[in-house]
């Protein structure tokens, strides 16, 4: 009894080794671009930190879509997002405003205070920085859909885009 538990503490430690000598960390990738659709609600927004504080990610373009927040009230948050983790240079762009319901908690992240967020205008569309920003890399990009998909839908349907997705 006494050699079969030296047998088995002597082997434990051996198992435990084997076991554990392919264990390391992924390694990090050396990049990984992202589109972002949002609707600039409260969640998004924490989502967005999240990513502006990995070096790794490279946020290509922010399309706003209509949903916890209008694309132009969703807007002025963003670009101060933008400035305080110094991506100023992100272009961001508006979708269009959708007929009908809104959520009920729209009103609360309207009323969220947003440090450093000023008034702005759109200059482009959500569809056109898509299609551009899908076309100028030629290659495939992550889309991380944070809002309603608005202006995803009429890409997707786009076969010679969604194969960039």
């Amino acid at each position: 009894m006494n050699r079969q538990i030296k047998r088995l503490f002597l082997l434990l430690p051996l198992m435990a080794l084997l076991l554990t000598a392919h264990a390391a960390p992924l390694p990090r990738q050396s990049g990984w671009s992202v589109i972002i659709d949002t609707d600039g609600a409260i969640d998004d927004m924490r989502a967005l930190i999240l990513l502006f504080s990995r070096p790794e990610v490279r946020v290509e373009g922010i399309l706003l879509s209509d949903g916890s927040l209008t694309p132009a009230d969703a807007l002025p948050r963003i670009r101060a997002l933008l400035h305080r983790f110094g991506r100023d240079s992100v272009p961001v762009a508006c979708g269009p405003v959708m007929k009908g319901l809104h959520p009920a908690w729209r009103d609360f992240n309207k009323g969220i205070s947003w440090e450093g967020a000023t008034d702005g205008t759109c200059t482009q569309s959500a569809g056109d920085l898509f299609r551009q920003l899908l076309s100028d890399r030629g290659n495939r990009i992550t889309l991380l859909c944070l809002g309603a998909l608005t202006n995803v839908a009429p890409i997707v349907q786009d076969t010679s885009l969604r194969k960039l997705i």
